[in-house]
């Protein structure tokens, strides 16, 4: 019997690989790089963005202008977050499938809260953050509810 499902947020519930890509080859591009093709970036987006920039950039996290790197990513990312990103195709027949059977669930993701407040939104038909107080209500086909939100930060 299950009794809890996560999901990864990037790569395996939502596909953000484009737009994390496009912002990682905007700074690219900044610094006269050539654009990566997106199937070299995707197997990457799972991993969070420290491992897109070591990809992109060859840089470590303590490696020096790695913070500038990483600054413009997340903020290119930021001001265009959720253009392109969907639910993976299946992926809302497979949560309908989870509330039927009321079994828990939530998301599990390496990308800061700050991030994630994009997906919230109803505008995107993606996930709305339930309200705290109260328990969050069924999935419906046109909003996608979290049960619960984990945050897990990587090393």
């Amino acid at each position: 019997m299950i009794n809890h499902v996560l999901f990864d947020l990037d790569g395996t519930l939502v596909d953000t690989a484009v737009d994390l890509a496009n912002a990682l080859n905007v700074v690219r591009q900044h610094k006269g790089l050539e654009v990566l093709p997106l199937d070299v970036i995707k197997p990457t987006v799972s991993l969070g963005g420290n491992a897109m920039i070591n990809l992109a950039f060859g840089l470590k996290e303590y490696d020096e202008g790695f913070e500038e790197i990483r600054d413009a990513f997340l903020r290119h990312y930021s001001e265009n977050i959720a253009i392109h990103s969907r639910l993976f195709d299946g992926m809302e027949t497979v949560l309908n499938h989870i509330e039927d059977k009321n079994i828990p669930w939530g998301i599990v993701t390496n990308k800061s809260k700050w991030l994630t407040n994009p997906f919230w939104s109803p505008s995107l038909n993606l996930i709305n953050e339930p309200n705290a107080s109260y328990p969050a209500t069924p999935l419906n086909t046109e909003n996608l509810i979290l049960r619960r939100y984990i945050m897990l930060v990587s090393y």
